[in-house]
């Protein structure tokens, strides 16, 4: 039934019978009964007889436009109904003409001749239908508002009538109001719904997140109308939200057949972009492209077919194209008819701005695509999968690869889908490839080139490395005493004729000797183009001087000195340096601690035994303690002169050796007994050297310079075992301290957690003082001005106030009220400060147990927390107190000189009148207040928060850096 048959059976309610003439009177009752007949040409033939008798009557007119109206000849009931109208202004008339150009399409013209009919019509019978049809008309025109406010006025006529509630629910889903909807509708009978009931049902299921809910109104309405266009969309677009891609295709290819071949373009754009969410859906990409495109084609700025475009573009790797789509899909600031509700807003715009990030991210713009990706993830929070895995793979085209394994676990925790896990799966191992520290180690154990070049690796690896400083040290001297001549330490106890021992081998008296010690210093022997010495001081000072000088430097500044390197052209010495050191028995403990230190680090060791001193527990504790003796100690049993005639000493020597290999046992390569004196006076003489001494010379050249290679290598790899060992200990003692810093940081943030106020009740209980404060200050002015009319007053003598004494006023109650926003801000920042300082006061120590990069990063962090602090107590002064205490000042200062005339006119007993008075003049302390005051303090306490988030990634990432890159074994390879 048409609103005109609704109308229609009420119209004699609006004729007055008793001004017209029984002719036209009898006519009009029967062209009536024929339009209850839904005899229409009837009713004209006779309408059209009264018109031929009377054409003056403005009800004849009105009844013909009726009767037209019905048949849908809406041009000649428009002619009519103004032809009523000009006769005489009749309510109904008006109202019927509305609905007439309303179902002619001019809405503005049927919106003013029904307000018209309202303004004419005190309490007409047709009210309702009146507030009826323009909410009506105001839903056509996009004006939700207006339609609300309409169809409620309309609904307090008729309560839960079904037109008039349908129409307000569609109405407050136009306002995003889809709670409102929702209660509408389910007050309303379920039994027989219309089918505007059930499609606007569809569309509060669809808004609300309830697409099966949806789909089951839409195929309501389908069941009694199979092509309803309205109802194949929603229905597909509800099987599109519930990934039913098979049963949504359908739907839309019939839609598109129904609205062809003049299909309004968005009802078209939506159809085409749906189908191509379908074939997106079952991963045909390129058919999804060629669909959105089709939607394009039709509507240009069509936002779900620019962000589905952009979609399948990356999809099948057109980065150009997708760019091109999400760039513009971000510039409409419209939705149109996307089929997206207002709500969902943020997470269309987050989508866009991750395709774009991934079109950026594919260009190489990384922090370009970072800065969009962190703007998705806020505006997006649930969707944050996808956001924290494109998020990795930036921060890993950054060459931060721990920022991205952090990101990868975080995305883990999102609950991804199953083809997205594969992905991030991917990504997580390019990230530990970037992030593992590889290293080939030597596979042969006597290769010394294999050796060499695992060790210049693991120094190119960790020379930029500032924690492992001191471990690259150590690589490098490995390495030059690899490249370096067999370093043999003569060790003994002091005065053993250890100088002595080195001339014999030599050949020639360079290290100096003497009857008393004169080998108080380290002496390294080595090969240079001529002799010489440098003397290396205890300050760090070096000079280089002759052999003569040296001894002289020996003698006069004994104490200054630190070591002596020798340099003689010495063919012997291109292939072995001796090490000359003070004995173990030296008075100095400078001296123990130089031979200590030879034992340690010498490749080789000849250990020198004096034949006439009894040898000690300690020496035969220091030789049983050398490691790997058998490959690099040879012990020498000097002065053996001093035990007889050469064929008169081999007894005593056995015995010696006897009693060294008792406590010793078979150490080292051998035990030999010479005269390191004898053998350097026969080699100086170019006579022949006892065969001990040759012996000795023979196994130092066999079984050591021939061997020094092995021997390097040997103790080299025990070094590089060592080292390896004391960089995992590094890395253990990192992660440690990390561990430290982040439970630190855990403890911190709970306790900002627990001291940060929260920020409603806080501000509700900021704004409860300050009232109270107010009416102190109130109380204060009142007392000034009842004062001030006294003639004893303390501020005025006066019995009345003129202009200056009232600006005064105003200028002391504005004054007070400054101060006391003064004061209520300062403990707001009280608080606030307290917090900075406890952070300060936590993380400063944190700083300096960091090397100087970590920290100068992490220092960035906290200079940037206090450049937000700063920004944001600025925007407390400034607008949150600050526009309270403008309104403040601005009412005071535009009191009248009538509220001050009020005043006074008030009786003098009337106190808290006059309160009341002076209150009025301020502002109230209400959600102006409070709401700009919480929302700040829940600013602040973001910004702590996402430092202390963001401090906390900082240690994480370090401390997977250090886990990752110092987790080297002997084992690894550089797969």
């Amino acid at each position: 039934m048409s609103i005109f048959d609704k109308i229609g059976a009420r119209v004699g309610d609006f004729l007055d019978e008793v001004l017209l003439p029984e002719d036209v009177r009898l006519l009009h009752e029967r062209a009536r009964e024929a339009m209850d007949r839904g005899e229409y040409v009837r009713a004209r033939h006779l309408l059209d007889e009264a018109l031929r008798r009377r054409p003056d009557i403005e009800r004849t007119h009105h009844l013909l436009g009726l009767c037209l109206a019905f048949r849908e000849e809406f041009d000649e009931a428009l002619s009519a109904f103004e032809h009523a109208l000009s006769i005489r202004e009749e309510p109904s008339t008006l109202f019927h003409l509305g609905l007439t150009l309303e179902r002619m399409g001019r809405s503005a013209e049927a919106q003013a001749h029904l307000q018209r009919a309202l303004a004419l019509g005190d309490e007409t019978p047709f009210e309702f239908d009146v507030h009826l049809a323009l909410g009506r008309i105001y839903l056509v025109q996009g004006r939700a508002d207006k339609a609300a406010r309409e169809l409620q006025r309309a609904l307090r006529l008729r309560p839960k009538h079904t037109e008039a509630s349908v129409l307000l629910a569609s109405a407050l889903l136009n306002r995003g109001e889809d709670t409102r909807a929702a209660a509408i509708l389910n007050e309303l009978p379920t039994e027989h719904p219309t089918l505007d009931h059930l499609l606007t049902q569809g569309e509060i299921a669809s808004r609300q997140g309830h697409p099966a809910r949806a789909a089951d109104a839409y195929e309501h309405v389908l069941d009694r109308q199979p092509d309803h266009l309205d109802a194949l969309v929603g229905a597909a677009r509800a099987h599109v939200a519930m990934h039913q891609p098979a049963r949504a295709n359908p739907l839309l290819l019939r839609a598109l057949s129904v609205c062809e071949p003049d299909c309004d373009d968005a009802i078209a754009a939506d159809i085409h972009s749906l189908i191509g969410q379908t074939y997106a859906q079952v991963g045909e990409h390129q058919r999804a492209l060629e669909s959105y495109k089709a939607a394009l084609a039709v509507r240009p700025d069509h936002l779900n077919a620019l962000a589905g475009a952009g979609r399948s573009a990356l999809e099948v790797e057109d980065f150009d194209q997708a760019r091109a789509y999400f760039e513009k899909a971000l510039s409409q600031s419209a939705p149109h008819r996307s089929g997206a509700p207002h709500h969902t807003a943020p997470l269309r715009r987050a989508e866009l701005l991750y395709g774009l990030g991934r079109c950026r991210l594919h260009a190489g713009d990384a922090l370009g695509a970072r800065h969009l990706l962190d703007e998705a993830i806020m505006l997006a929070p649930d969707q944050r999968a996808p956001y924290l895995h494109a998020i990795a793979e930036v921060a890993l085209e950054l060459g931060d690869a721990a920022e991205a394994l952090i990101t990868l676990n975080a995305a883990a925790e999102a609950h991804p889908t199953s083809r997205l896990q594969s992905r991030m799966e991917a990504t997580s191992k390019r990230a530990l490839h970037r992030l593992q520290s590889y290293w080939q180690p030597p596979e042969d154990p006597r290769s010394s080139a294999e050796l060499i070049a695992a060790l210049d690796a693991l120094v190119n690896l960790y020379s930029a490395d500032p924690h492992a400083g001191p471990l690259i040290s150590r690589l490098r001297e490995l390495l030059e005493e690899l490249n370096a001549p067999l370093s043999v330490a003569i060790v003994g106890e002091f005065n053993a004729g250890k100088s002595t021992l080195v001339n014999a081998l030599l050949g020639e008296a360079v290290v100096p000797m003497g009857v008393l010690p004169t080998t108080a210093h380290a002496c390294i022997m080595g090969y240079g183009p001529r002799a010489g010495a440098r003397i290396v001081y205890e300050d760090g000072r070096q000079r280089d001087v002759d052999f003569a000088g040296a001894r002289h430097h020996m003698r006069e500044e004994p104490e200054a000195i630190a070591r002596l390197d020798y340099s003689y052209p010495h063919p012997q010495l291109r292939s072995i340096n001796f090490w000359d050191t003070p004995g173990f028995n030296a008075l100095d403990p400078r001296h123990e601690a130089l031979a200590e230190q030879a034992l340690e680090r010498a490749e080789a060791i000849i250990w020198l035994l004096d034949a006439n001193q009894a040898l000690t527990d300690t020496e035969f504790e220091r030789l049983d303690a050398i490691p790997r003796a058998e490959e690099r100690l040879l012990i020498v049993l000097n002065k053996v002169d001093r035990l007889g005639a050469s064929d008169e000493r081999q007894d005593a020597i056995d015995a010696i050796f006897a009693h060294i290999e008792k406590h010793v046992g078979h150490t080292g390569i051998g035990i030999f007994a010479i005269s390191a004196l004898e053998a350097l006076n026969a080699r100086r003489a170019n006579e022949p050297t006892p065969a001990a001494f040759d012996a000795l010379l023979e196994t130092i050249d066999l079984s050591l310079i021939q061997r020094s290679t092995r021997i390097k290598v040997s103790a080299a790899r025990s070094a590089l075992d060592q080292w390896l060992r004391d960089l995992h200990g590094l890395r253990d003692q990192l992660d440690q301290g990390y561990a430290e810093h982040l439970a630190t940081l855990a403890r911190l943030k709970a306790h900002l957690d627990r001291q940060s106020p929260a920020p409603a009740p806080r501000a509700a209980s900021e704004a409860e003082a300050l009232i109270d404060q107010l009416d102190f200050v109130v109380i204060g002015v009142e007392r000034e001005i009842s004062e001030a009319l006294r003639p004893r007053g303390r501020i005025f003598t006066r019995q009345s106030l003129d202009e200056e004494d009232r600006d005064f006023i105003v200028e002391l109650f504005a004054h007070r009220v400054d101060d006391l926003l003064d004061r209520a801000m300062q403990r707001v920042l009280h608080d606030i400060e307290a917090l900075e300082v406890t952070l300060a006061t936590e993380i400063s120590p944190m700083l300096g147990a960091l090397n100087l990069n970590e920290a100068r990063a992490l220092r960035r962090r906290l200079d940037g927390f206090f450049d937000a602090s700063r920004a944001l107590k600025s925007v407390l002064r400034d607008r949150v107190f600050g526009q309270w205490r403008a309104r403040a000042q601005g009412q005071l200062r535009a009191a009248s000189a009538a509220a001050f005339e009020e005043l006074l006119a008030m009786p003098a007993e009337d106190v808290a009148g006059r309160r009341d008075r002076l209150r009025a003049l301020l502002p109230r302390v209400d959600q102006r207040f409070t709401d700009p005051l919480a929302e700040w303090l829940r600013e602040f306490s973001l910004a702590a928060t996402r430092f202390c988030d963001r401090l906390q990634r900082d240690l994480e990432a370090l401390r997977l850096e250090a886990h990752h890159r110092y987790n080297l074994t002997p084992s690894a390879s550089s797969s």
